[in-house]
């Protein structure tokens, strides 16, 4: 199952932690801007979706999400593999 896969099985009204974090002990996240820009692009992306709780870095990511709805469920996993996508292209600049 991929991961746009288990956003978009996410059952409305229920909490469910969300977390990646890097390899090893590399940073997820080099800069502050890094961890800014995802933050952004979280909000861009997912917002009108899911009720957010926390989260933290450098390390990793850790959320608390509650799904607002069931309404857009392909929309949703557009929208988590554009969140994806443009993170790992910034970070992929980044590493240059």
């Amino acid at each position: 199952m991929t991961t746009q896969d288990k956003y978009a099985n996410f059952e409305c009204g229920k909490y469910y932690h969300v977390y990646n974090r890097a390899i090893g002990s590399e940073r997820l996240f080099f800069k502050d801007e890094n961890y800014r820009y995802f933050l952004r692009k979280y909000k861009f992306h997912l917002n009108s979706f899911l009720e957010t709780y926390g989260y933290c870095h450098p390390f990793l990511f850790r959320i608390l999400i509650l799904r607002k709805n069931l309404k857009d469920r392909g929309n949703l996993k557009k929208q988590v593999l554009n969140l994806m996508n443009k993170s790992t292209q910034m970070l992929s600049r980044e590493k240059r």
